[in-house]
């Protein structure tokens, strides 16, 4: 992981919870605890906020439905559920910010940014590494290409990363320290690369 995955997973955390705030009749998030919730587990603080925040009682006999209780009350939970699945993919970097009060959102610690380079700046850790890192972003880009050829819509760019373990970044394909250990578990991959 290098300091630039690092500050772009930053991003995507802000951008979780700027998402759920946007959802109109649902409390926004204004504290470290419910912040740290949504990051660490977005459904589940979804469900619970969309029953929580609606009054609906819930007793030990039967549950209300989350997605009838947000239709209900005209949460589009479908959408916001979603959307927040495909940033969740991004809380591996919690535990390298720290949460600021006044702008109710995560900023990176304060360390010097030369000590998450030193700290981060090792993706591989040997030369088969190194070959299936430069095989990712040569795929990465030729994905790109095909996307921005047939103007591929995002469902589908997701849909891609996801089954090859890369990362949309602004409608382009990315590796990610992610994606070298999703290859380096799939077997067909493996035997490729000869590990």
């Amino acid at each position: 992981m290098n300091l630039e995955e690092l500050r772009r997973g930053t991003e995507r955390v802000k951008e979780m919870i700027n998402t759920f705030n946007e959802v109109k009749g649902l409390k926004s998030i204004n504290n470290e605890e419910d912040a740290r919730d949504l990051i660490g587990n977005p459904i589940a603080y979804l469900d619970y906020r969309v029953i929580k925040d609606t009054g609906i009682a819930v007793s030990e006999v039967a549950k209300p439905s989350v997605e009838g209780t947000a239709a209900l009350f005209n949460i589009p939970y479908e959408k916001i559920k979603k959307e927040l699945n495909l940033l969740v993919r991004h809380n591996w970097v919690l535990e390298h910010l720290t949460y600021d009060k006044e702008r109710n959102t995560f900023v990176l610690e304060s360390r010097s940014e030369a000590a998450y380079i030193k700290s981060f700046e090792i993706y591989t850790k040997s030369a088969t590494e190194e070959n299936i890192w430069g095989y990712l972003t040569e795929m990465s880009s030729h994905l790109t290409e095909y996307a921005k050829m047939f103007n591929t819509s995002n469902d589908v760019l997701y849909q891609i990363a996801q089954a090859y373990g890369l990362e949309v970044v602004n409608k382009e394909f990315e590796p990610t320290p992610r994606s070298l250990d999703f290859v380096l578990g799939q077997a067909i991959l493996r035997s490729h690369f000869e590990i």
